[in-house]
């Protein structure tokens, strides 16, 4: 086996019964993966989602984490922009942020503090029924959707 076929592997992305097999290098990022799949499907990246051992993987993934030679993962697609609104409750106020259900929770937090200023040192920690938001979770995996009540609480 050559060193460049080592620094290689194939995935196996299964799309809609539809097989795709690529080449990628393993310094590759699922993102890489993802921006592969746009230009062979006209998907856009962020509404795919990539599946191994039905486990998302996280953008910033390499594809050497995988630990394989070869893969199989599955490409979850949300055909269609599903975008709505949120409120966001804080202490004294509230807002209203639209969303797309694909969105990551820090994609939430920027949306955020984009619309209030964002407090000078403090961070914004996010509650949805009680339980607490974490960055790399996307919003549908919590179960939010129109007009759902997010709780902000902003600590130093």
């Amino acid at each position: 086996m050559s060193d460049r076929t080592r620094m290689n592997m194939i995935v196996v992305v299964a799309e809609n019964g539809d097989e795709h097999h690529l080449q990628v290098d393993l310094m590759h990022h699922v993102s890489d993966v993802k921006h592969h799949m746009q230009l062979v499907l006209g998907i856009p990246a962020r509404r795919q989602a990539l599946y191994f051992n039905h486990a998302e993987l996280m953008d910033a993934t390499e594809m050497a984490f995988l630990g394989l030679d070869s893969a199989r993962t599955t490409l979850v697609i949300n055909q269609e922009e599903n975008r709505f609104n949120v409120i966001i409750k804080m202490e004294t106020s509230e807002i209203i942020v639209e969303v797309e259900e694909m969105d990551y929770v820090r994609q939430l937090k920027e949306k955020i503090y984009q619309r209030i200023g964002g407090p000078h040192g403090e961070r914004v920690v996010l509650h949805y029924e009680g339980v607490e938001m974490t960055n790399r979770r996307r919003l549908c995996l919590y179960g939010v959707g129109m007009n759902s009540e997010i709780i902000a609480t902003f600590q130093p």
